[in-house]
């Protein structure tokens, strides 16, 4: 496997990946010069993503997952590019993840610590699912999608493609979030958002005081 990104997303993978007797990351891809020569929990970032198409030609890899969490625009073009290149995509599924028996995933997906997805769940490509993120029974999940940690929806949730979702983050069932939704954290979402829309929170001011200590 060659990663495409060099910064903490990499470090999630490499850690799922770490106990996996059928897949090991051999390098890392990543645009910023700045990380070139250097590594990523002991695996080399040998250059940019040019590098991709020569590599696979020489046969130094079999698939690439992109490590790349908090920009789904970014990994929706690495996905296209690999894709007109012939350079397939692979999955990295934590194992305390529990993914029933039924689910159908596609390919490129991060599924990280304690995740759940229930019966009948169907995904695209190309996600990145952060710790303890639980998708109920018979909800639909697109492409090129990216959630924070604690991300919860019932059952028949439908996610479009390029949705960024926050942390702490609560779907009713039936909710449909379309194409290239933002949902802030701490949102709990009782109703459908159309395509291109944001679901912001308000903000609760928290005081921080100092605490008090008994007297005797």
């Amino acid at each position: 496997i060659v990663l495409i990104g060099g910064g903490l997303g990499a470090t999630q993978v490499l850690d799922i990946l770490s106990g996996s007797q059928a897949q090991r990351v051999v390098a890392v891809v990543d645009d910023d010069r700045q990380r070139w020569g250097a590594e990523v929990n002991g695996v080399p970032v040998v250059g940019g993503s040019d590098r991709l198409r020569s590599l696979f030609a020489e046969g130094a890899y079999d698939a690439v997952i992109v490590a790349i969490s908090t920009s789904v625009e970014a990994r929706r073009r690495f996905r296209e590019a690999c894709a007109e290149a012939g350079i397939p995509l692979a999955n990295a599924v934590d194992p305390t993840a529990k993914i029933a028996t039924d689910v159908v995933l596609g390919q490129g997906n991060v599924i990280c610590a304690f995740s759940h997805l229930g019966t009948g769940v169907r995904m695209g490509d190309n996600n990145f699912l952060s710790a303890y993120n639980s998708f109920d029974h018979h909800s639909r999940i697109g492409s090129d999608n990216s959630t924070g940690p604690s991300c919860v929806s019932s059952g028949k949730v439908t996610v479009g493609d390029r949705v960024r979702l926050g942390t702490g983050i609560f779907i009713e069932p039936h909710v449909v979030l379309g194409d290239d939704v933002a949902v802030a954290s701490g949102a709990v979402i009782v109703r459908s958002v159309p395509a291109g829309h944001a679901v912001k929170t308000k903000i609760v001011t928290t005081t921080v005081v100092p605490a008090q200590r008994s007297r005797r």
